[in-house]
């Protein structure tokens, strides 16, 4: 079915843009497969909790439908995730991917299983691999939207300053422009929205331990970012886990961080993402870090946000090299 519909559309251009909310991934198959032990096992999968988030929230939604409904409702089809299911004794097991055959970005996977023993076995296989697709296809549709909405202003002081091109919306301002450091912010009435960006010259590879990057962090903040009482300071928090992986981000070798910040001596705090990336062009050590104070709202698609707007940088050779 998939590769029927792909083949309609190699020209790309006629597509409209996908749909679905931030984190949503629609799952299509049958109401008995959905309400049973393979429905199951997938909803413990995308339904558990983000770690690295100080409320509980789910890594996806998980709204489902027949393929009847798929079939007859074209909006269905607009979805930027979709998952299909089919358990059919007649098949053996496969996976299979597709991007943008319907809606401008969007990514698809459907698995085919003889039965639920088999299913578990691809899936258990695949599940991470599809996540990380998914969350993929979130940045680039959430890029997508930000087109309309740019602070160039903004985002040619950050490419004189440190050489890199990437997306910042309206709303963030320049906070504190400093040699080697700036601090965006995007404020409103229930949401204080924060990007940091900061490098220093490259050294050694120790540069990219994660307990150098939370020391580093750390020191950055409590010298740069006031908090609402005197001698108080934000700081990565001691209480919650945090969790570090290796990224390329854009063909940068880099360190993903992810965790809670709070502040010593006062009560706020939130949820915070670092890159720190190798900018070899301009021998620096190049880091993007976005934080979120958000007292009592879910704070998962404000992340995903931050995420997607670091993930459209690039560097290039800075226009303003120091001599």
């Amino acid at each position: 079915m998939m590769s029927s519909c792909n083949t309609g559309t190699s020209g790309g251009s006629r597509l409209s843009g996908s749909t679905g909310s931030t984190y949503e991934l629609l799952v299509v198959t049958s109401p008995t497969i959905w309400e049973g032990e393979v429905g199951e096992t997938v909803q413990n999968f995308f339904h558990q909790d983000d770690t690295t988030l100080l409320m509980v929230e789910p890594l996806y939604t998980t709204p489902q439908i027949s393929m009847k409904q798929f079939e007859e409702n074209i909006m269905f089809q607009y979805f930027k995730n979709i998952l299909f299911i089919d358990i059919d004794p007649t098949r053996e097991a496969s996976i299979e991917t597709r991007d943008t055959i319907w809606a401008r970005p969007q990514r698809i996977f459907k698995i085919v299983a003889p039965d639920n023993a088999s299913f578990d076995v691809i899936f258990d296989e695949y599940k991470d691999y599809m996540l990380e697709r998914y969350i993929e296809n979130e940045r680039e549709k959430l890029n997508v939207y930000f087109q309309t909405a740019l602070n160039k202003k903004v985002m040619q002081r950050v490419y004189e300053k440190f050489g890199c091109n990437m997306n910042i919306t309206t709303g963030f301002y320049i906070a504190k422009d400093l040699d080697d450091f700036m601090w965006l912010r995007s404020e409103t009435s229930k949401t204080s929205t924060n990007i940091m960006i900061y490098s220093e010259d490259y050294v050694k590879e120790s540069q990219l331990n994660p307990n150098y990057i939370v020391l580093k962090r750390n020191i950055i903040t409590k010298e740069n970012i006031p908090a609402s009482l005197p001698d108080s300071y934000a700081k990565i928090s001691d209480y919650h886990p945090v969790s570090s992986k290796v990224v390329d981000l854009n063909g940068l070798y880099g360190i993903e961080t992810r965790g809670a910040w709070d502040c010593s001596g006062d009560f706020m705090g939130g949820t915070f993402l670092n890159y720190t990336l190798i900018d070899e062009k301009n021998n620096k050590v190049l880091t993007v870090d976005g934080f979120i104070y958000a007292p009592s709202r879910e704070k998962r698609v404000f992340m995903m946000q931050l995420e997607a707007l670091f993930w459209s940088l690039h560097v290039d050779k800075m226009k303003n090299d120091k001599k």
